[in-house]
Parts: C-alpha cells; structure tokens; sequence
C-alpha cells in the first residue's frame, strides 16, 4: 500500500517543526556548575546570563574576556564562595547571554555589566577581569560615576591579562574613585 506524497510530506514537516519548536536548552533551566545558580537579567530588549554563588559581602564581579563565557571561572568558585557574595557575568553576545546584531563597544558590554548589577542590587563590588574583561570593568566604572556609591567609594581592579608577548601579567590595584581613570589609562 502506498503512502500518498502529500502524507508523507506533511508527516514529516510535523516532526520537523516539532523539533524546531523544542530546542534542547528551552526544555529547562540554562546550565551553570558546580555551587552556582543561573540567572537572567533584562539589558534593553536582551538578556544577560549570569551565575550565582556564596553570600554576603563582600560582592565579587568576574568579568571574562573576547570569545569567553562566565565558565571562564569556574574554578574561581570553590575558592571564593565561602568568603564572598559571587557574581560571574556572561557579556552579552557572549555564552548564554543574548547575541543581538549591534556594536559591541566596550560601552556596550560595561551597560550589560551594570544592567547584572542593578537586578542583583549591587552598589559596592570588587571588579575582577580577564583580558577584555579588564577594559569592561574601566567602562563600568565610567558609565557609574555619581550613580551609585561606586564614584564615592574605594574599589579594586583585579585584572589578568595577556600582554603581546604571550606572557601573563597580573595586576592587583586599591584605588579610589578619583584614581581609578588613572589606573585604567596605566593599563590601556
């Protein structure tokens, strides 16, 4: 007995448009690791993933560099979720954040590292960042001044970036509100 074409047709466009409409990461909650709890905050018409871990103050940013994810820091997290209140961003465009088609300036990925912050209702925080990461974290600081306690208060940077001849430099620096322009101009 033949199946006639228009059956078998529609049969399998039902099965095709099923599969479409039930993507494997819509079936549940987005993956995270280990200790951590994934999030969603609202930056415009777009979402901004991001990870959870430990409690408390004080509250500490990680902020991964170009083409990396908030897994990036992954094993930042059994070693600060003890002592601190931990937020580890995916950038939009970046991870399970979302990747619209804009310009991403580091203007852009700083208002997606405060729209995190405001949903988290986080005034103070120490800013740790990798490669890119670290010139996000100036933007920040930038885009927040005379916002929010971030322009009045003392910050740090931690930054982790790779110089051009591969090696590895590592910069811890205290600031103030007023010294931080400067110290972001000493890295870049």
């Amino acid at each position: 007995m033949k199946i006639p074409l228009i059956l078998l047709i529609a049969g399998v466009a039902l099965l095709l448009c099923q599969g479409c409409a039930n993507p494997p990461s819509a079936s549940g909650p987005p993956e995270s690791f280990d200790g951590t709890k994934s999030h969603f905050a609202r930056f415009g018409t777009n979402r901004v993933h991001y990870l959870t871990a430990g409690n408390g103050q004080p509250v500490i940013v990680f902020v991964h560099g170009w083409s990396c994810n908030a897994t990036f820091w992954q094993e930042q997290v059994p070693a600060f979720a003890d002592k601190a209140r931990l937020i580890l961003i995916d950038l939009i465009g970046h991870g399970q954040s979302d990747k619209p088609e804009a310009y991403y300036s580091m203007d852009f990925l700083a208002s997606s590292v405060l729209a995190v912050l405001s949903q988290e209702h986080v005034s103070r925080a120490i800013l740790v960042g990798h490669s890119m990461g670290v010139a996000v974290i100036c933007r920040v600081h930038a885009q927040a001044a005379g916002k929010s306690r971030w322009h009045g208060g003392s910050g740090r940077i931690l930054a982790h970036t790779h110089v051009a001849t591969g090696s590895v430099r590592k910069i811890h620096c205290p600031v103030s509100a007023d010294g931080l322009p400067r110290a972001c101009e000493a890295i870049y």
